[in-house]
């Protein structure tokens, strides 16, 4: 029997979650630096696990694009705008947000990754990983204070506001506005959702 043949053991599910190893902060950046993960790793450590990041489609891909420009077009004098960069939450965490506005500094975090404290805005774009945003993300951003957060619904075409971050339960405020509303955000003040939301469909050019 060759090795490609060998039979995979089924184990119960119960007995993988419990038996799930643990990774900390320091350990997870040790695997990166070391190059035991790479680039092609699409992975994020949250809350000590290594969790696979779901591909990102087309749509998806659009509205980060356009948000990106919108963002670098009219708060890149004021913050630092990152698409889809690691953020380090101490202890236990880093995840790739889609987008963060952070706070100017001189290096623009040419050696350290941001952290919570440097953090203004998170912003996610949501379809087939709209329950991991909803849940285990925004708990750790609220947990670690991250003040505002928008989910960029792009299954039922809205944007979620998450504000009053608590430790433990998540944000306490979470509010959803269509693409024609405007919003007060905490942040940037009046805010259309449309600068950030495209309509659901459009015609080819």
């Amino acid at each position: 029997m060759t090795v490609q043949n060998l039979p995979i053991p089924v184990l119960d599910e119960t007995e993988l979650i419990l038996n799930q190893h643990t990774w900390t902060l320091e350990q997870y950046e040790m695997m990166i630096e070391s190059g035991v993960l790479g680039d092609t790793d699409k992975v994020e450590l949250l809350f000590g696990k290594i969790v696979d990041m779901s591909p990102i489609g087309a749509s998806h891909s659009f509205v980060l694009q356009e948000m990106n420009y919108f963002m670098i077009t009219n708060y890149g004098k004021k913050y630092i705008c990152r698409q889809e960069q690691p953020v380090a939450f101490p202890l236990h965490s880093m995840p790739e947000p889609d987008y963060v506005l952070a706070r100017k500094m001189k290096h623009r975090f040419r050696k350290k990754r941001p952290q919570p404290e440097d953090v203004r805005l998170i912003v996610e774009v949501a379809d087939s990983t709209l329950g991991r945003d909803r849940g285990p993300k925004a708990k750790l951003y609220a947990s670690y204070g991250i003040q505002e957060y928008w989910i960029i619904n792009l299954i039922d075409h809205h944007l979620e506001l998450h504000t009053e971050p608590t430790e433990k339960e998540g944000y306490e405020s979470i509010v959803f506005f269509s693409r024609d509303e405007t919003f007060d955000s905490p942040l940037l003040g009046s805010f259309a959702v449309g600068n950030v939301l495209p309509r659901s469909k459009w015609e080819e050019e």
